[in-house]
């Protein structure tokens, strides 16, 4: 049985994931060429060379035991690029080691844990390898630490370290007939250190490339002072290389004889030496990025070999962190075996797709309730992605966006590849608000979006019993269940539905369920105008003090417990628009009523008026309908009034001998805003006149008689002739002030006339008569009423030997006008006779003997 472990937090320090900082510290003295030869205290040896297998490719897979089948060995936890399924090619640019110390004896006083990796890149058609140690040194009598690097080439047996530099030097080992780099931190935060137990203690390897193309190696620890950068290591002979990364490789040897692998291996403290232990509580982890995150190795073997040093009496097992389910190497006292600690089919690879691009995660065992997850710390990620090598379990997982709570999801945790989409955990029901009879039941549908295991709570107060179709959903994205209410009695009730999602994470959402009771309370409901645009809203308390609120439609009917107050919403709308009751509508159900409401739809109004020009014009009045009741008032004013209902402004403002006229003084509202009358001035114009008069009035033929004109009116009289009868007739013969004038005043406009009657004269010869005293030749035609004409008996002489004598004239040769008169004036022509004789003479003339004389 498995020794129970203390829980562990993953800690990974975001600024050694992508950047590699400039840390001020001196650079060493290392130059190419130059080489020390004493050996650097505590520097850890390779394994011996093996130059059979040197740069052997194996098709099927690398034989792990060639180099140790049993202890002593270095123990720890080792990628070698085998898994069930085959070889396998693991590049990456970043290694770290983790090492949990809680207690170890030896037999030595110090021993060493080496992250060693193997460093790939090709140059000028070769391939290099060289072999990066990362070390701490751990004085198992004082716990005192101290962080060590070496730098090995690997690119054959016996190859030599020539060319990097960095804060260390170059030294040889005459034992491999080789050279090697080593640096001792020394002066840094926590190298040397004395750790108080139990202790973390992290290793971090990292590689890139410089401007020149050189491959430049990066060595960190953190021992509990944070993160030290105290070596930076760059290949100055390797200018232009490519295919720069740390490589475990199953399918071939290095160039040294040994294995492309990665190992976090505990061994004797240096220079080829084997440690004895007496007792061990000690973890380690080997992880690597993977792109996204750090991951622990798929596939791992519980010793090393590429190094030197070893350990004895060692039990290397497979363990887990109940929190988190990452699977360690747990070395205990005891003579143990070599072999496999994990493979891929024996953990889960949990690969987790999120929309959350970059940010922190937390993934551990679903058993652990959340109110804890908050005690495990999170690990960065980027990329939408992470992936985790853990030991088969479900396992919760929460996605953090911005410190906040984003994501979540859920893996069973089965054995194998497991791909997990994480989403936003949503609880969603189908209705806030129910109403129901007491014998009515209703289904709620409760959707569930979230990942895994979701179980379903309701709660509700006494009076409301429910039933689910299921208390249980495995959600993998959308899930619903139906919830059914049956109302026992009535009133109002909140039904609680929560939903717990990896073991603790609630959601929880309410609705209302309204049961009417049994007194009736009908709302009649009558809209005048078009129709509400939302339900009235009714407040209702029942009589246990609780308040809900509810819209009603026309005609519904709501059964409600006697003394429950009710309160309909009296206004409905905004802005300019509204629908509206003359008066509240709200009392108490003493029992089963009928509520009586109507609407009026209404437009706020505003009535102003504008005139057309005078001055002391009092202010019109008005009436308009709201709430279907007459009402007046002086303009201007704004008021609420009903649809299509009309408005009538007041017709006339009197003043003195002006006044001002609207002549559309009604109107129907059919919307909102601004009725503005409008009034034209006029003035009184009186007409005297014995006769009709016509004028234009305004370009318009029309009678002119006294009344009200607008100012501004143009006025032509027409000077027309009146035919009273035949032969007499009247005309004008004054207008006062002019024949065209324009109001701009009150004005008096005075016509006279004149009756005049025909005179008819038949006469061969021009008639002489005195008119009215004047002698004129008298004519047929008009003469003014009560003309005297006095015809003179005048004989015209046509020459010396005619004439006409005037013998009769018809009706009277002296009369006064005033009818028509017929006057017939006839002549007699008269020639001359000259008598030249001594004697009188005599002649019969027409018949009768007159004396001729001369």
């Amino acid at each position: 049985m498995r020794k129970p472990l203390i829980t562990f937090v993953l800690l990974f320090i975001l600024f050694s994931l992508f950047a590699h900082p400039h840390v001020n510290i001196p650079v060493g003295s290392t130059t190419p060429g130059t080489v020390k030869t004493e050996i650097l205290p505590n520097s850890e040896i390779p394994a011996t060379p093996n130059v059979s297998l040197s740069w052997k490719y194996i098709p099927d897979y690398i034989s792990v035991y060639s180099l140790h089948y049993s202890e002593p060995a270095p123990m720890g936890i080792t990628d070698y690029g085998l898994s069930p399924n085959g070889s396998y090619i693991l590049t990456t640019t970043q290694w770290m080691g983790v090492i949990n110390l809680y207690g170890l004896s030896t037999n030595t006083t110090s021993v060493s844990f080496q992250l060693n990796l193997n460093l790939h890149y090709y140059l000028n058609g070769y391939t290099y390898d060289l072999w990066v140690q990362d070390v701490a040194f751990f004085d198992t009598q004082d716990n005192n630490i101290q962080i060590l690097d070496n730098i090995w080439n690997f690119s054959s047996p016996h190859a030599y370290i020539t060319s990097v530099q960095g804060n260390g030097n170059i030294y040889s080992y005459s034992k491999l007939n080789t050279t090697y780099y080593a640096y001792e931190a020394s002066g840094y935060p926590g190298s040397p250190a004395t750790l108080t137990l139990p202790a973390t203690v992290y290793l971090l390897v990292n590689v890139s490339t410089n401007s020149l193309g050189e491959p430049v190696i990066y060595f960190y620890y953190n021992d509990g002072y944070g993160w030290i950068l105290y070596d930076t290591v760059t290949v100055t002979n390797a200018q232009g290389s490519s295919q720069v990364y740390f490589l475990v490789d199953g399918f071939q040897y290095n160039g040294y004889g040994t294995f492309w692998d990665s190992e976090m291996v505990f061994a004797g403290p240096g220079g080829g030496s084997t440690t004895y232990v007496y007792s061990s509580e000690v973890y380690l982890e080997l992880l690597y990025w993977n792109g996204h995150n750090f991951q622990e190795v798929e596939n791992a073997y519980n010793f090393g070999s590429d190094t030197g040093e070893s350990a004895e009496n060692v039990i290397d097992s497979y363990y887990y962190y109940r929190y988190t389910g990452l699977p360690v190497a747990g070395l205990t006292a005891g003579s143990g075996s070599l072999g496999q600690l994990w493979n891929y089919d024996s953990v889960t690879i949990l690969e987790i797709n999120t929309p959350v691009q970059s940010g922190y995660a937390t993934v551990y065992n679903f058993s652990i309730p959340f109110s804890d997850s908050s005690n495990i710390q999170d690990f960065y990620f980027t990329g939408g992605e992470f992936i985790l090598t853990l030991f088969p379990m479900p396992y919760s997982i929460l996605v953090y966006q911005n410190g906040q709570l984003a994501y979540e999801g859920y893996s069973p945790g089965d054995t194998g590849l497991n791909v997990v989409n994480t989403e936003r955990f949503a609880l969603n029901l189908s209705s806030g608000f129910i109403k129901l009879y007491t014998n009515q039941s209703y289904d709620e549908v409760i959707n569930i979006i979230g990942e895994g295991p979701a179980y379903i709570y309701v709660n509700s107060s006494n009076g409301l019993s429910y039933s689910l179709s299921q208390e249980y959903l495995n959600l993998n994205g959308d899930g619903s269940v139906n919830l059914r209410i049956y109302p026992q009695s009535p009133g109002f009730y909140t039904v609680t539905v929560t939903v717990n999602l990896l073991n603790g994470y609630y959601l929880r959402a309410t609705f209302s369920v309204y049961v009417q009771a049994i007194s009736s309370v009908k709302f009649n409901i009558n809209v005048v105008g078009s129709q509400l645009p939302t339900s009235p809203v009714l407040t209702l308390q029942f009589p246990n003090g609780t308040i809900s609120t509810l819209t009603v439609s026309p005609g519904e009917t709501l059964y409600l417990p006697v003394g429950t107050t009710y309160n309909l919403q009296q206004i409905i709308g905004s802005g300019n628009i509204r629908w509206a009751s003359p008066s509240p509508i709200n009392g108490i159900v003493n029992g089963s009523i009928t509520i009586y409401v109507t609407y009026y739809q209404q437009y706020l109004v505003n009535f102003n008026f504008m005139v057309q020009g005078g001055s002391g014009y009092p202010a019109p009045q008005l009436i308009y309908t709201s709430f279907g009741q007459s009402y007046e008032s002086t303009v201007p004013i704004t008021v609420w009034v009903d649809s299509n209902s009309q408005y009538y402004f007041q017709n006339i403002l009197q003043g003195d001998n002006e006044r001002w006229v609207d002549f559309s003084p009604t109107g129907v509202i059919s919307s909102p805003g601004n009725v503005i009358a409008f009034y034209y001035n006029e003035y009184y114009v009186t007409v005297k006149t014995p006769v009709t008069v016509y004028a234009y009035i305004n370009g318009t033929k029309n009678t002119l008689s006294s009344g009200w004109y607008i100012q501004g009116t143009n006025i032509s009289i027409i000077n027309e002739t009146y035919p009273v009868s035949n032969g007499v007739r009247i005309i004008l013969s004054g207008i006062s002030p002019a024949l065209n004038f324009v109001i701009n005043s009150p004005l008096v406009v005075t016509v006279t006339t004149v009756t005049q009657v025909y005179l008819t004269v038949n006469s061969i010869l021009p008639v002489e008569a005195l008119v009215n005293g004047t002698n004129v030749t008298l004519t047929t035609g008009w003469y003014n009423n009560g003309t005297k004409i006095q015809i003179e008996n005048i004989t015209r002489y046509t020459s010396t030997g005619e004439r006409y004598i005037l013998t009769s004239i018809y009706p009277s040769a002296s009369f006064t006008l005033t009818s028509p008169v017929n006057i017939t004036v006839t002549y007699q022509q008269q020639f001359r006779i000259i008598v030249n004789s001594q004697l009188p003479i005599y002649a019969i003339v027409n018949g009768e003997n007159t004396s001729l004389s001369h």
